[in-house]
């Protein structure tokens, strides 16, 4: 256990949720008619996005490239699937006969369609995100069983993606920082490789191995919870983390802040 946030809630917690892009924002549903939003760096309750309308319990969401709230989201609003804009205003509805407890969300890694399960019926259809069109549907089950959807290669907000596998090794400034009681450090991988990533403090002592292993090419992240090899928090204050690979050795700075 990193951390906890006490959220803004409507009738069943923190229900569904989907981690922006900058690593800090949290999406998410709680069986009601608002996208509510939370900022982790800060721990304050932020602007709802969108309060949908009519009566209904909104459930699974994502959000769409680039995974900031700029290009908006898709809900599962039980007798639909709804697509929000930035603004959080409705701008387009996905649907299927007979279909009336849409619960379950997966974005394709194609980046033009999503996967979405109507939870009583145990129906799971791939729609395509322009025009609405179905593209596939699978019966998964008898009725009243799927309650999760999940497609290997899932497009997350939380990681970039450039359509595919990285170009170039890459090494990305931790977020949040400052940061308190925990931060992420992302890379990239063209290729799989070792991969080593040692948190130092100013006098250049190494405090914590993070990575340390074969990787495979792709998007990654390793978080530091701002302790060392011995489980003890580290003070405040300037550290650096080194990454090094077979196509790139890079340090960067970070600050911790209690």
């Amino acid at each position: 256990m990193l951390a906890k946030y006490d959220v803004a809630v409507e009738e069943r917690g923190s229900n569904w949720i989907d981690l922006a892009a900058d690593q800090r924002t949290l999406y998410y549903t709680s069986e009601g008619r608002k996208i509510l939003r939370y900022d982790t760096a800060t721990e304050t309750q932020l602007e709802t996005f969108a309060t949908l309308p009519g009566e209904g319990d909104a459930h699974a969401l994502r959000l769409l490239p680039p995974g900031d709230g700029s290009g908006g989201l898709l809900v599962a609003d039980e007798e639909d699937i709804k697509r929000l804009d930035r603004n959080g205003q409705i701008i387009q509805r996905y649907d299927a006969i007979e279909h009336d407890s849409w619960f379950s969300l997966s974005l394709d890694p194609d980046s033009r369609s999503f996967w979405a399960a109507d939870s009583e019926t145990d129906m799971v259809y791939r729609f395509e995100l322009a025009t609405g069109s179905t593209l596939q549907r699978i019966e998964a089950g008898p009725g009243g069983t799927i309650f999760g959807l999940c497609v290997k290669g899932e497009l997350t907000a939380g990681v970039p993606t450039n359509g595919g596998l990285p170009t170039e090794y890459s090494l990305s400034q931790n977020a949040p920082n400052p940061f308190n009681p925990s931060t992420q450090i992302s890379y990239a991988l063209p290729n799989p490789g070792k991969v080593e990533l040692v948190i130092y403090n100013m006098i250049g002592q190494q405090i914590r191995s993070l990575v340390d292993g074969d990787r495979p090419a792709g998007y990654h992240r390793a978080v530091w919870d701002g302790r060392d090899e011995h489980g003890r928090g580290v003070a405040s204050g300037v550290y650096f983390y080194r990454f090094a690979s077979l196509g790139l050795v890079q340090t960067r700075r970070m600050l911790v802040l209690k």
